[in-house]
């Protein structure tokens, strides 16, 4: 017979048995404890993210807080600051346009002074202009004569009889002669003549005509009225060079056309439209500069009427001067005719 196989001892095997149950139950339990310590840890996890979460919310509300309150104290501030800047700007410009009402109405009070001041000063230099006229009604300017150098007073003043007398064909006698200017070799310097009456001086200008060129008689006019006459001639000769009527009115200073009519003031040449039409005489009448029949009594009156208005302006230092001036001369003037 062969060897005996040994045959395992029923105790053992259950020894055995007991302890693979002991070592599962011991890796279950283990697998079970770390599940649980794994799912203690995760809520101990969740509970902490939480609170951190809370505790963020609550700093972030805090912070939120803080800035919207030092947004609020810096809005306050600038909204403050602003309405004071508006305030004052108010006040500023409440105060400026005082100053302006105020410049406003001395404009309009200078205004009205200077519109009265401007009209005065026109008559006054109509009265001047018409006083100057009269003082140099009794002259006449004649051009064209011989101008030697070496002449002397009394042959030019034969010289100036001669022909005044050989034009209006009647002996004349003359008061003063004066050549005015500074000699040329080119052309002839004017003479002044002054007649000893007006007489004569009328018969000589009527017959002004007969003279022969280059010999011209004219009347001795103030400047003021060269000018304005001037001023028409060039203004006539250019319409009718155009092929128009012109008529030229010397009184009125005027040049009338079929559309339109021209008139002269303060050197300027401006339709009738665009002149005020307004007199410098007292009760609208227009002074009569070619009037020969005024007289002494006329040249009072201007010369009164001058005072008048130096006596309406308010600073009328070179006015009254003028007034002195125009009664010397009008005195001179007097002295001469009485003569």
């Amino acid at each position: 017979m062969g060897p005996k196989k040994a045959v395992p001892s029923p105790k053992k095997n259950s020894n055995k048995s007991n302890a693979k149950v002991a070592e599962f139950n011991f890796n279950h339990n283990n697998v079970t404890n770390k599940r649980l310590r794994s799912d203690n840890s995760s809520k101990g996890s969740e509970n902490s993210f939480n609170g951190e979460l809370s505790q963020s919310k609550n700093q972030s509300s805090s912070g939120n807080e803080r800035i919207m309150k030092f947004l609020g104290e810096k809005i306050d501030k600038l909204a403050e600051d602003v309405n004071n800047s508006l305030a004052k700007l108010s006040e500023n410009i409440t105060a400026q346009q005082r100053d302006i009402n105020q410049l406003k109405s001395d404009v309009a009070n200078n205004t009205k002074s200077n519109i009265g001041l401007s009209t005065r000063f026109e008559n006054i230099v109509v009265q001047s202009e018409s006083i100057e006229k009269e003082l140099k009604r009794i002259n006449l300017i004649i051009t064209g004569l011989n101008d030697p150098i070496n002449e002397s007073n009394e042959s030019l003043k034969q010289v100036v009889e001669e022909l005044c007398s050989r034009v209006s064909k009647s002996e004349i006698k003359v008061d003063i002669v004066t050549r005015i200017g500074n000699h040329s070799a080119l052309k002839p310097r004017q003479i002044i003549v002054r007649f000893y009456c007006l007489s004569d001086r009328e018969l000589v200008w009527a017959s002004r005509k007969s003279t022969v060129p280059p010999i011209f008689i004219n009347e001795d006019l103030p400047f003021t009225l060269r000018r304005d006459f001037a001023i028409l001639r060039k203004k006539a000769k250019d319409l009718r060079r155009e092929n128009e009527d012109a008529e030229i009115n010397w009184r009125k200073k005027t040049i009338t056309t079929e559309s339109d009519v021209l008139i002269v003031k303060n050197g300027n040449l401006v339709s009738n439209g665009q002149y005020d039409g307004q007199s410098s005489q007292k009760g609208g009448k227009d002074v009569n500069l070619n009037s020969h029949d005024r007289g002494i009594a006329i040249l009072v009156k201007d010369n009164l009427k001058v005072k008048e208005i130096s006596n309406n302006v308010e600073n009328s230092v070179n006015v009254e001067h003028f007034t002195i001036q125009t009664t010397t001369s009008l005195k001179i003037y007097l002295m001469n005719i009485a003569d």
